[in-house]
């Protein structure tokens, strides 16, 4: 049974895929600040959620360590 965290990371997975994917076919370098750097790290997390989707305690382990992970990038890259 798929439980709302498995759902939730494996739909973040395709989402970080896909925009990795798209940024290095529609640089947005002007407009987001992306750099292949970026593409990449999004690839990566995309493909790492969708391995942590396989099961509940995967899923949450994922959601709150990239969660943390994301949230400390957010705070050192405003400051």
């Amino acid at each position: 049974m798929k439980t709302i965290a498995r759902i939730f990371v494996r739909t973040l997975g395709i989402i970080f895929i896909v925009l990795g994917i798209v940024g290095f076919i529609i640089p947005m370098e002007g407009l987001f600040h992306l750099t292949p750097v970026h593409n990449i790290v999004h690839l990566a997390s995309g493909i790492v959620a969708i391995i942590m989707s396989g099961t509940e305690a995967k899923a949450k382990l994922y959601a709150k360590v990239f969660g943390f992970v994301y949230l400390l990038v957010a705070i050192f890259i405003h400051t």
